[in-house]
C-alpha cells in the first residue's frame, strides 16, 4: 500500500441535502474537502476527505476513527456539522488512507488478487470499478483458455493486465493537491482549471485522463467458452 497523503470517510447521512441532484464538495484552503452526494428522497451519501502524515489508529475500533474525523472538521462550516451528527450515529462507516496498491506479483500458488485488493489505482482516479471489471473479464478468460491449469492462467492474466494497471494508476495533475489544495490561491487555481477543462479543447485533455477504454484490447474469449459448453 502506498499512502498518497490522505484520508477519507464515507458514510450515509439520514438527512437529504438539497444538492440538485450534483454531487457537491466543499474545499477548505487547508487540505480539507466534505462532499455529498444524494443516494435517494431520503438520504445523501457523505465523503469527509483530508490531508494528513501517516495516522496511527486500531482499524477494528470504528468509534476512534470517527472520533479522529470529528476532530479534523469539527470548526469546518457549511453543512459540516450536520455531516459530522449524522456520522455519530452511522452504521456504514468506513475510514482509510488515500493511496495505491502496488504488488510486484499478483498471484501465488492457487491464489490470484483482482480488483483493489492487487492493484487499487485510488479514489483520485476514478478508475477502480473500471479495472476490476476489466480484470475480471480477462482473469475469467485465461482461466478457461488454460483448460484449467491455473499456473499458465495466472501468469498470462499479469502479462494481459500490467501495462492497462500502470495506465490507470496515473493521478490526474497534482495528484493528492489537486483535489485537497492547501492554500486559497492553489484552490483558486484548481477550481479555475477545472471549469477550463469542461470547454474545447480541453475537454478531450480531460477525457483523456479518466478515459482507458481504448488503453487495452481485450481478447475474445467467447470461442474457449463455447467450446466447453459444447463438450458438457
Amino acid at each position: 500500500m502506498h499512502p498518497l497523503g490522505a484520508y477519507t470517510a464515507y458514510f450515509t447521512s439520514p438527512e437529504p441535502l438539497d444538492t440538485n441532484g450534483w454531487f457537491v464538495i466543499y474545499n477548505s484552503p487547508d487540505g480539507r474537502s466534505v462532499g455529498v452526494r444524494p443516494s435517494g428522497p431520503h438520504s445523501a451519501q457523505a465523503m469527509l476527505s483530508f490531508c494528513s502524515p501517516p495516522q496511527r489508529y486500531d482499524r477494528r475500533d470504528v468509534a476512534e476513527q470517527k472520533r479522529i474525523v470529528a476532530e479534523v472538521f469539527r470548526d469546518l462550516e457549511w453543512e459540516t456539522p450536520r455531516l459530522l451528527h449524522a456520522m455519530s450515529d452511522a452504521s456504514d462507516f468506513y475510514f482509510d488512507l488515500i493511496g495505491q496498491v502496488r504488488m510486484p506479483r499478483w498471484a501465488q500458488d492457487r491464489v490470484a488478487l483482482l480488483g483493489d485488493a492487487g492493484y487499487s489505482p485510488s479514489p483520485l482516479t476514478g478508475l477502480g470499478t473500471c479495472l476490476a471489471l476489466v480484470g475480471a473479464y480477462v482473469l475469467a478468460g485465461e482461466l478457461a483458455a488454460a483448460d484449467g491449469d491455473h499456473l499458465v492462467a495466472f501468469a498470462r492474466y499479469e502479462v494481459a493486465l500490467r501495462d492497462y494497471v500502470k495506465q490507470c494508476q496515473q493521478l490526474p495533475p497534482n495528484g493528492v493537491a489537486g483535489f485537497l489544495p492547501r492554500s486559497r490561491v492553489a484552490l483558486w487555481l484548481r477550481n479555475q482549471s477545472m471549469r477550463m477543462l469542461t470547454a474545447w479543447p480541453w475537454r478531450q485533455l480531460a477525457a483523456g485522463m479518466f478515459h482507458k477504454a481504448d488503453a487495452i484490447v481485450l481478447q475474445d474469449y467467447q470461442a474457449v467458452l463455447h467450446g466447453y459448453s459444447r463438450a458438457a
